[in-house]
């Protein structure tokens, strides 16, 4: 008889390559030794968190600090203005609940249910000061955040809103446990939380969606999977930010082309009659719709 697994996550802390280079297998690196993990465990207790639940506002005094054992969650802040940006996205193995000045500077809510280790900052603090190699990894840790957070500006100073919609794509596919052995991308958030993310509507970047499909460099099959296609079509668009055109479909150059329909001749209608509108056929009134939406390019 085989044995029992534990089926509590462990308390880790890793590093992941945030647009690795090519060659790059992708695959997080723990921060943490076996040891290093047994001196944070007494100050670390579990936590449980529902979809949407809020974790901590921003402003609220920081109490303690968290480490992703499961589940996503996102960073908000709110503007001067009133409105409310998406600053990251944060998976297993990720740390939260950075402050400045004794105060979180996010609200930090959960995208998917998940578990996590809850570490209070003042027994941490006094941790880390007795443990300089711990405290070393803490902040490797915190390097690589401001790292991610220098790569959303720089994504959000891109134009085209398909470049942006690729560049994310290829971040939450690196955030995945072996991202170099997958061509699927896992999509937890709404497409409102990923047009919040980049500056963008939900209509643009659902229109990215339509648009990037259209190249057959990714296919959609559900709201929260993307599947990658064409490698390098991918890469084209996520790392050179170049969009290539729309792929034809296998088979269409051998298609004869269509006779030109023959121009539809109107009803003469007898003095004094009431001619009734015309009416569109489903078909034309779809195809119209398409076309509207092809040309509508952001």
């Amino acid at each position: 008889m085989t044995g029992r697994r534990d089926a509590t996550p462990r308390l880790a802390i890793a590093a992941k390559p945030v647009l690795a280079h090519p060659g790059h297998d992708g695959a997080s690196r723990d921060l943490l030794t076996t040891a290093e993990r047994q001196r944070l465990a007494p100050i670390a207790s579990l936590v449980r968190v529902e979809r949407g639940a809020t974790l901590f506002r921003q402003g609220a005094e920081a109490a303690a600090i968290y480490d992703i054992a499961d589940g996503v969650l996102k960073s908000t802040v709110l503007r001067p203005d009133g409105t409310r940006a998406i600053l990251g996205f944060f998976f297993p193995q990720d740390i939260v609940g950075l402050a400045e000045n004794g105060l979180y500077v996010t609200t930090v809510q959960a995208v998917t249910a998940g578990v996590l280790y809850r570490m209070p900052l003042p027994a941490l603090e006094r941790l880390l000061k007795r443990d300089s190699e711990l405290d070393h990894q803490f902040l490797i840790k915190a390097c690589h955040e401001l790292r991610r957070a220098q790569l959303h500006e720089l994504t959000l100073g891109i134009a085209h809103a398909d470049i942006r919609v690729a560049r994310f794509l290829d971040l939450m596919r690196q955030m995945q446990p072996n991202p170099a052995a997958s061509s699927l991308i896992d999509l937890p958030m709404s497409r409102a939380d990923i047009a919040e993310y980049l500056g963008l509507t939900p209509e643009t970047v659902s229109r990215a969606f339509a648009r990037l499909r259209r190249t057959l460099a990714i296919a959609c099959p559900n709201p929260h999977l993307v599947r990658v296609l064409d490698e390098e079509r991918f890469r084209a668009m996520a790392e050179a930010g170049t969009i290539p055109p729309p792929a034809r479909q296998a088979g269409t150059a051998d298609r004869p082309p269509r006779s030109p329909r023959p121009a539809a001749r109107l009803p003469v209608a007898p003095h004094g009659a009431v001619v009734p509108a015309m009416q569109h056929q489903p078909g034309e009134q779809a195809e119209h719709r398409e076309d509207r939406r092809a040309g509508d390019g952001e």
